[in-house]
């Protein structure tokens, strides 16, 4: 809707609530904007026009037709399987990205396991010294206990 200058969600400039099953009432924040919210609920062809009482607008909605409620389900469809395929590409972006990181990680990593190769490396080597060692009875005693 058009107001404050410029274009603002009637829920962000308004109370929206269900009165009984099929009657809605606006009450803008701002009683000024009211006309405002009246000419946006009337473009918004509802199917019902609002009753402006000078506070808040009442929105009395007709039952639904068997053709109309048809029309809403197609359309209610329709948005789900919007949502799905959107939390699919969230799904997926957030696969490429974790699989980026992983990636960066693994390069890092690599780069990082020369000395950390060579560290366990010389850790065998002395372990297996050691046992060496051990199994011939000689070596520097305090070599031989880990």
């Amino acid at each position: 809707m058009e107001c404050y200058g410029g274009h603002q969600p009637l829920r962000q400039v308004a109370n929206i609530t269900v009165v009984e099953g099929r009657i809605l009432t606006v009450q803008p924040w701002d009683r000024s904007i009211i006309g405002a919210c009246e000419k946006a609920l009337q473009k918004a062809d509802l199917g019902a026009s609002p009753q402006n009482d000078g506070t808040l607008l009442r929105l009395a909605l007709p039952p639904l037709s068997e053709e109309r409620r048809k029309e809403l389900v197609k359309l209610a469809k329709k948005l789900g399987e919007e949502g799905k395929v959107a939390l699919r590409n969230l799904r997926h972006e957030a696969n490429k990205r974790l699989d980026k990181m992983k990636d960066e990680e693994d390069a890092r990593g690599h780069r990082q396991e020369g000395p950390q190769r060579r560290a366990e490396d010389a850790g065998r080597a002395q372990q297996e010294d050691r046992r060496d060692h051990r199994r011939q009875g000689r070596g520097n005693p305090a070599l031989l206990n880990p």
